[in-house]
């Protein structure tokens, strides 16, 4: 039975931001409490936890997106961490890329699962191909809840699909039709309305930020489990 938990990252209860995280792999900053990190590792069922930066920053969730074939990052990503992250995804066997493109917060424009992205229309012809190929996924350029911030607005784990509270009944139908998952909407952290933003899970279980109420968790849980 997968459980849910509640936690902060270095303090924050926006975890999403400063995790990627796929089957039992996990990215995660470096400085991350030892009980923290043993949580994830059991709610997850974690093998492999990476303690990484991106341009010199904690905000892994925002800044990449992983899914079983590959990792993307932003040209913001520095020669030093591209440098780790190509030796990491060496042993793991799965592709890497940095996407050349204007944006950077690949992980608030790309909604992933192992076989299709929906990606912000605003990514360029070039970056579009380079995600494709890299996660192997079919790419889908579109809004969703009105917005190109498609992987803010939205949380997947492959086997449900979170979104915003204003997302209608057409953002709920796409996502069903096109993602084949379950999707309902949701607030995390006690009313905020991105999801991406308070959520880390796989399939196995789910952690959210700790100011996620019992109904919000609740509803988490139903949607993606």
């Amino acid at each position: 039975m997968p459980d849910i938990v509640k936690i902060d990252i270095l303090g924050n209860e926006n975890i999403g931001l400063f995790a990627v995280c796929k089957d039992s792999i996990l990215f995660l900053p470096h400085g991350v409490k030892p009980n923290i990190l043993d949580t994830i590792r059991n709610v997850l069922n974690i093998s492999k936890i990476f303690e990484v930066s991106i341009a010199d920053t904690s905000l892994i969730g925002m800044f990449s997106v992983i899914n079983r074939n590959g990792l993307v990052l932003p040209k913001v990503t520095s020669s030093i961490e591209r440098k780790v992250f190509s030796e990491i995804t060496d042993e793991l066997g799965i592709n890497v890329e940095i996407i050349d493109s204007k944006i950077t917060a690949l992980g608030n424009t790309i909604l992933a699962t192992d076989k299709i992205a929906i990606i912000s229309p605003e990514f360029e012809v070039n970056a579009i191909k380079q995600i494709e190929e890299t996660l192997d996924v079919e790419v889908i350029p579109h809004n969703l809840v009105d917005s190109p911030l498609v992987g803010s607005v939205a949380f997947t784990n492959g086997k449900g699909t979170l979104l915003h509270p204003l997302a209608s009944e057409e953002d709920l139908q796409f996502i069903k039709e096109t993602l084949k998952t379950d999707a309902d909407i949701t607030t995390v952290n006690r009313g905020v309305p991105y999801p991406h933003s308070g959520i880390i899970a796989n399939t196995s279980g789910a952690v959210v930020g700790s100011s996620t109420t019992g109904p919000e968790t609740l509803r988490i849980f139903q949607v993606i489990f």
